[in-house]
């Protein structure tokens, strides 16, 4: 056969395929690894036809180049068993591709390939195929003669239609689907009588074969983002169905039919149309997670009370059930999808709440929170005076913290009170507002024109307010106008933050006829949001009035037994019921409290004045900031607070554990009397020293603003990584297992430069997948923040791309990214932009992850990203991963340490042990499992020593010890016998 052409570097390449051909050869090796040669355009472009030599290879792993075709001597693989061909340019497979039958697991996702041979059918011990992400519109009728396949992987193709032989794949258990053209699915599915798992989202599908009904053992269906106005009702015959997604259709409601799926534990049916639900509801006796956000629903069946298994409730964006947000608790996406970090709101609470304030039942709290921000000395004190009629005082005394003034007003439709939150402008307490600044408040954001910054302070306020406000509405104040008369360019920043025209005021405050148009606002903005007002339970109201009169005769806080004696009185003996108010309370700002926090439970405050005034005193304190550089203890703590409002070393402890609390402070060398506050570091930057940027992997977030508070947060939150290493006020070093990372806060360019350098990329990425991972949580807690990412390019850090844009090009196959350098427009490689910030298979499973949150899944099945990230990262460097794998092995033992004494403790020392022995003992081919084997030890002991563990990763983990313990003959460990005595326990941590 004639040498293909090829340039140079392409041939050096295919030199390097043939010597590795003839090693594996002469040391009759039975795997061959000939994945990712060579580098972008130099990758292995063609296979040499002495592949056709190796009738012994068993596994062969070719993916990840840039292979068009197949030789036929492909075919002459005789024994061959799993064979990875994906992120390859593949058109089509040569007919020889049917020889191969011992063939088990064939990869082709991620080429181009338009169409599949017929002898495609000849695979018969085919159990696994991989066709994802290519552009397949049609599938060959000899599909159906793989009678022993178990896995078919189709999405991300162009199929309108599957063939009708493909009834006779009767082995399969996961079919998946999704995203194709698809706008029917054949009567003969139904007869897929061993399917589990069957993903059809994102398609083009009004409705389903009443065949359907006949897949009597499937427990995951995915119909999201379809066609469907209402649900099928063959879908309510599955009885066997655990996890159904209907979200983003366009449902109007659901059936009553629904309670025939008893097994159901995950119902998702969110962004659709729903304006009520079914009473049989409440039959679904094992639901755990139900998703019913941003539909039109008005009003909850009481049987929904009856689901007892249920954990997770998201009612979100459904405007007419008037569920406030503090109540309904963070976003499925905050909790649930991909990196969600945040704990839901209990489903009892939602619902307690709902059925005490629907119809009469529910007192109007006629209450609203007016927040006033702009920088120090705009004077917005004195507009706080001058909406109360008071009159104007010429130096006033400026505000330090927040202080609140209430307003009793008359309304259109009745009396409310409004209370004025005045924020102090001072940079150092930016911080410390963001606790504050909620959602459901009015917002007055001042600025004036002393310094030519009206509309650039305008907007950095609007920007923090929006951030923690949500969709609360805004007005613009431009304030002493008789002194520096100004205006701004009031459509561009309306359009651009979301402010109504009619929102801007020019204002002095010693001119009371300017203050009447904003006052007329306030009001009426009041009446608006009043109009949708939250109730509040008539069984808890005179618990709430006597808590305000004890704030109206001066008391800061109340103990925990002050407080259990009031609802006693009051007619509320139940701790849970008490508990639950404390929290409701918590929320509306009424009070301050944290009842689920063991150290902070003891006491509340009625007055946050009382709390911010003692953060205010500490981080405004010269001693701390300029000799002990914000090193802080308990005995300087009571020194700075005044004892007449702090009498007790209860309340100087208090402070010190809500500082920590808001990680506005750390204990320092494990110390908890010493802590550090990062807000008092000192503000000289080090020199950058031995620093050289191009040589780093520089990530960048880039705000639309960029709050104080969010590096001190991250500083507290990863201190243990800093010990010993610079800290400053606008920035950090941190360094873990060989990598250093150096991050700077420039807040004149909302923006979060970090730095990261080191011998191994796999350290690199660990800890810039530990800062950002930091970030992320710190992020999701405020709404509206979403800062982009950057990347530089390697060698440039001057030059920076978004890092979402590389990864999107990247989906759709594209291999450059072009940028600018010193002028020229220049093709950089996509993978050297995106390698430094995360893996290819990091990056893949990321996606996969992200594809199963966005539409409502949850990881039903490991191997599904396993295998399919098998396409494009199967081979492991072992020297590279060292440090990688014995990190595992240490999290595994910490976790393990963390148990109490007992038999689960003893029998998961002695299977880590067995593991420990079983690596030690593979055979050569088979030392690139062990990253493998780790991961599903630390995941087997995650979820055996979880409170909620998940039994499907527990199983799959357990599994994948088990069938590792084979690759090793007259293995003396008994890892299955282990796991069966650890399984007699039954999941969930403890004894």
């Amino acid at each position: 056969m004639p040498t293909p052409a090829m340039t140079p570097e392409q041939r050096k390449v295919y030199e390097i395929a043939l010597k590795k051909i003839g090693a594996c050869r002469r040391a009759k090796r039975t795997v061959l690894d000939l994945s990712r040669l060579g580098r972008h355009s130099n990758q292995l472009t063609s296979l040499p036809p002495e592949i056709g030599q190796l009738s012994a290879l068993t596994e062969l792993r070719l993916h990840s180049n840039k292979l068009s075709s197949l030789p036929p001597e492909i075919g002459q693989l005789s024994a061959l068993k799993f064979l990875y061909l994906g992120s390859n340019h593949l058109t089509s497979l040569p007919p020889e591709i049917g020889q191969l039958s011992e063939l088990t697991q064939l990869h082709l996702s991620s080429n181009q390939l338009i169409s599949l041979p017929p002898e495609i059918g000849q695979l018969s011990a085919l159990t696994k195929l991989f066709l994802s992400s290519n552009q397949l519109s049609c599938l060959p009728p000899e599909i159906g003669q793989l009678s022993a396949l178990t896995m078919l992987s189709l999405s991300f193709n162009q199929l309108s239609n599957l063939p009708p032989e493909i009834r006779q794949l009767t082995a399969l258990t996961e079919l998946d689907l999704q995203s194709n053209r698809l706008s029917s699915l054949p009567s003969e599915i139904g007869q897929l009588s061993a399917l589990n798992f069957l993903f059809i989202h994102n398609n083009q599908l009004s409705s389903l074969p009443s065949e359907i009904s006949q897949l009597s053992v499937l427990t995951i269906l995915s119909l999201a983002s379809n066609k469907f106005s209402s649900l099928p009702h063959e879908v309510c015959q599955l009885s066997a169905l655990r996890i159904l997604s209907l979200g983003s259709n366009q449902l109007t409601s659901l059936p009553p039919e629904i309670r025939q799926l008893t097994a159901l534990t995950d119902l998702r049916s969110y962004s659709n149309q729903l304006r009520n639900l079914p009473a049989e509801i409440g039959q679904l006796s094992a639901l755990k997670r139900l998703n019913l956000s941003s539909n039109q629903i008005s009003s909850l069946p009481p049987e929904i009370g009856q689901l007892s298994a249920l954990m997770e409730l998201f009612l979100h964006h459904n405007p007419m059930l008037a569920l406030p947000p503090s109540v309904l608790g963070p976003e499925w996406r905050d909790c649930n999808g991909y990196e969600g970090k945040l704990e839901p709101a209990l489903p009892a609470e939602i619902l307690d709440y709902y059925f005490s304030i629907v119809g009469g039942e529910g007192r109007a709290l006629r209450e609203v929170k007016v927040i006033f921000v702009g920088r120090g000395e705009v004077g917005k004190s004195s507009m706080v005076d001058a909406l109360l009629g008071k009159k104007f005082a010429k130096g006033r005394h400026r505000t330090d913290g927040i202080a609140i003034t209430p307003w009793a007003v008359k309304l259109p439709d009745g009396k409310a009170e409004l209370t004025l939150w005045d924020f102090g402008g001072q940079e150092i307490m930016h911080g410390t507002h963001q606790f504050f600044m909620t959602h459901r408040s009015l917002y007055v954001v001042m600025v004036d024109g002393r310094h030519d910054r009206g509309k650039q302070d305008a907007e950095y306020w609007l920007k923090l307010a929006r951030a923690f406000g949500g969709d609360s509405p805004m007005l613009v104040v431009m304030n002493r106008q008789k002194a520096h008369p100004f205006d701004m360019d009031r459509e561009a920043v309306a359009k651009k933050h979301g402010v109504e025209l009619e929102h801007f005021f020019r204002t002095d405050c010693e001119t009371p006829a300017t203050i009447k148009p904003l006052r007329e606002a306030i009001l009426a903005e009041a009446a608006r949001m009043l109009a949708a007002e939250e109730r509040f339970p008539n069984s808890c109201w005179e618990v709430k009035a006597r808590l305000a009169a004890m704030k109206e005769n001066g008391e800061d806080y109340f103990s925990d037994d002050c407080y259990e004696g009031i609802c006693e009185e009051n007619g509320l003996p139940d701790t849970q019921a008490q508990e639950k108010l404390l929290r409701r309370l918590a929320d509306l700002g009424t009070i301050v409290s944290f009842p689920g926090d063991l150290k902070m439970s003891a006491l509340s405050v009625l007055n946050p004045e009382w709390a911010t005034d003692s953060i205010y005193r500490v981080v405004t304190d010269e001693t701390l900031r300029e000799v002990k550089h914000g090193l802080l203890t308990r005995k300087k703590l009571r020194e700075i607070l005044p004892k007449d409002r702090w009498p007790k070393p209860l309340h100087v402890n208090y402070v010190m554990d809500l500082m920590e609390k808001f990680d506005l402070c750390f204990p320092v060398d494990g110390k908890p009397d010493q802590m550090l506050v990062p807000e008092l570091l000192p503000d000289k930057t080090p020199p950058q020293g031995d620093w050289q940027p191009e040589k780093c992997v520089v990530f960048q977030y880039k705000y639309p603003i960029l709050p104080h508070g969010i590096l001190p947060r991250f500083i507290t939150r990863t201190h243990s990584l800093s010990d010993r290493q610079d800290r400053w006020r606008t920035g950090v070093v941190l360094a873990d297992d060989g990598a250093q990372a150096r991050l700077q806060a420039d807040y004149d360019n909302n923006t979060l430069t970090i730095w990261v350098r080191g011998p191994h990329a796999d350290a690199r990425r660990a800890l810039l997948k530990v800062i950002r991972s930091n970030f992320d949580s710190i992020h999701a807690r405020i709404e509206g923040l979403s800062p982009e990412e950057m990347v530089a390019v390697p060698g440039h850090p001057e030059v920076l791309v978004r890092y979402e844009d590389a990864v999107l090009d990247e989906r759709d196959k594209k291999t450059s990214f072009t940028v600018t350098i010193d002028k020229n427009r220049v093709d950089f490689p996509i993978g050297d932009i995106l390698n430094g910030v995360e893996s290819k298979t990091q990056r893949v499973e990321r996606e996969h992850l992200r594809l199963l949150g966005k539409y409502g899944l949850i990881q039903a099945e490991r191997d599904f990203i396993i295998n399919t990230t098998m396409n494009y990262d199967h081979s492991i460097n072992m020297r590279d991963n060292f440090g990688q794998v014995s990190q595992t092995m240490e999290n595994c033992t910490n976790t393990i340490h963390q148990q109490l004494p007992g038999e689960r403790k003893d029998l998961l020392e002695e299977l880590t042990r067995q593991v420990q022995e079983l690596i030690a003992a593979l055979p050569e081919d088979k030392k690139e499992t062990v990253p493998e084997i780790e991961e599903n030890l630390e995941m087997f002991i995650k979820q055996a020593t979880s409170e909620k563990p998940n039994r499907r990763w527990y199983e799959v983990s357990a599994e994948g010890l088990m069938d590792a313990s084979k690759y090793v003959k007259d293995f003396s460990g008994n890892i299955a016998g282990t796991i069966k005595s650890l399984g007699m326990l039954g999941l969930g941590g403890g004894n």
